[in-house]
């Protein structure tokens, strides 16, 4: 993946971040229409083999994914407590790039703020109840929250990741076979709400501002832009 700069909008034409949200979310749920249950069955399994190489403990009020570089994603083991997932970041990067808390998004079902040092994003993953309270492992964790928000699972046929949407055209990916990959888990933001508020999405040090190729609405390979945090866990 190469960096690459920002594309302006066309007037009458949708605005490029909203249409680089739909066209992601069409390509990374195309997959699961047909095959939901395969689909929901192996992001468990594989979600279970990325948790394992991070180390991640059982969970008390959430269960808690570190990546090496201090990045963590929380997920909920309280069914009926939202906000079900949290991804907590480093803000200085963000800070430096220009970034004004005060003019992140902020609402019900998805929230961000910067608190103690932390760009933190709070997700409530839809309303559905995970009918009942997540299994030991991650696996089975993955499992639960396939069930109750089905849609928020995908495949990225292109990258060979399993992934869960958080909202807002921000992702987790993690590699559905970490033997023939080398971005096994992968932070995916959407440049466009952290332009929003003040940054330069190109200059957020350490990440990566990229064209993700994906497969678009009419079958045809697009690309649309992210900013990419990956790291191989081998």
């Amino acid at each position: 993946m190469n960096p690459v700069s920002r594309h302006p909008g066309h007037l009458g034409a949708p605005s490029f971040p909203s249409l680089i949200l739909a066209v992601l979310a069409a390509a990374f749920l195309a997959v699961s229409c047909g095959s939901t249950d395969v689909v929901a069955k192996y992001a468990a399994r594989s979600f279970g083999t990325a948790a394992g190489a991070l180390g991640s403990p059982s969970p008390g009020e959430y269960r808690v994914l570190a990546s090496p570089g201090g990045e963590e994603l929380r997920l909920s083991a309280d069914p009926g407590s939202p906000p079900r997932a949290v991804l907590s970041l480093d803000a200085v990067p963000f800070l430096e790039a220009g970034l004004d808390g005060a003019r992140l998004p902020s609402g019900p079902d998805l929230s961000w703020t910067v608190e103690g040092g932390r760009l933190t994003g709070r997700f409530n993953l839809g309303a559905s109840p995970l009918g009942g309270k997540p299994g030991g492992s991650p696996a089975d964790h993955m499992a639960a929250l396939a069930a109750s928000a089905r849609d928020r699972i995908g495949y990225h046929a292109q990258l060979g990741h399993y992934g869960l949407s958080l909202g807002g055209g921000n992702l987790v990916e993690w590699a559905a076979e970490p033997a023939k990959n080398d971005k096994d888990w992968v932070l995916i933001l959407d440049p466009a709400f952290l332009a929003a508020a003040g940054a330069d999405p190109s200059r957020v040090r350490g990440w990566t501002l990229a064209k993700v190729p994906v497969d678009g609405p009419d079958g045809k390979m697009v690309e649309v832009e992210k900013l990419l945090l990956p790291y191989d866990l081998r």
